[in-house]
């Protein structure tokens, strides 16, 4: 699906200008433009070209038109020509993960269904080592960790990334406090990209963990998507897994600290950060 606020335009263009500039062309020419009434070989940037046909008669060799794409809901209009790779995100579902849409749109998947005691959105996948995927059928996928472990590792003060290495996979680690925790991916994936907006907001892990919070991207061929689908939990089984380790943090809770850290009675999840206010012994 592609991202409901791109849209299209045609450009004008110098092929041999150093620095591209691109100027709708619903914009009106400017009295004088060298580029169409003649005078560009008067032009810098046309000194040394060597002479074309021209049509219409009168324009540049070096004027070129060009289909272009841009995001409507950025603050900055930027052109980028329909034949880079970057549009990938927008024209996919990927343009879900981006911080732009979800500043017109809002985040959708933070709060957990009614009766849940954790968030687990039905449109994502889930490892039992508790990160979620997001597997489209065109475009990048997405990784991050669910919202049992970003509860449990709590809001974080520095995130950093550790890139895959022959027979490991890439991990993300979250610092709190002077306590780090590492998570690597549940699965052996090619990453094309890494969320660096993590480094400056790295709250995002624990307050959005299944937009703004995500931690890896990458690409899949339809095979091996296929084959990882098989190897992924749904929502319903997630959600269950989540409870039933979430009610194994709350029994450990009671064994090593039953006063300080005692879990809700009903059976309720134990205080976010929790990771970080145990001691190393209790934590493992």
């Amino acid at each position: 699906m592609t991202c409901p606020f791109l849209r299209e335009a045609c450009v004008w263009g110098c092929r041999s200008s150093s620095a591209r500039k691109l100027i709708p062309q619903a914009t009106a020419a400017p009295p004088g433009t060298l580029c169409l009434n003649g005078g560009y070989s008067h032009c810098s940037g046309f000194v040394g070209a060597a002479e074309s046909p021209v049509e219409p008669p009168g324009v540049c060799p070096n004027l070129e038109k060009l289909a272009v794409q841009y995001c409507a809901a950025a603050p900055v209009t930027k052109f980028i020509p329909y034949s880079e790779a970057m549009l990938i995100r927008c024209g996919s579902d990927a343009h879900r993960y981006c911080d732009q849409f979800l500043d017109q749109t809002g985040s959708g998947r933070g709060a957990p269904r009614e009766g849940d005691l954790i968030s687990v959105p039905e449109d994502l996948l889930y490892a039992e080592r508790h990160w979620w995927f997001d597997l489209p059928a065109e475009g990048p996928w997405h990784a991050g960790l669910d919202a049992f472990t970003s509860r449990l590792a709590g809001p974080a003060d520095r995130v950093s990334f550790i890139p895959a290495r022959a027979g490991s996979a890439p991990a993300v680690v979250l610092t709190a406090g002077d306590r780090d925790f590492t998570f690597a991916l549940a699965e052996s994936l090619i990453v094309t990209a890494t969320n660096l907006q993590l480094r400056l907001h790295p709250r995002r892990i624990f307050d959005a963990p299944y937009d703004r919070g995500w931690i890896f991207e990458g690409v899949l061929t339809g095979r091996q998507c296929a084959e990882l689908r098989q190897r992924l939990s749904d929502a319903r089984r997630a959600r269950r897994r989540m409870e039933e380790d979430a009610r194994l943090v709350n029994e450990r809770l009671q064994q090593f600290c039953p006063r300080e850290f005692a879990a809700l009675a009903d059976g309720g999840l134990f205080e976010a950060g929790i990771l970080a206010k145990l001691d190393r012994e209790a934590a493992r």
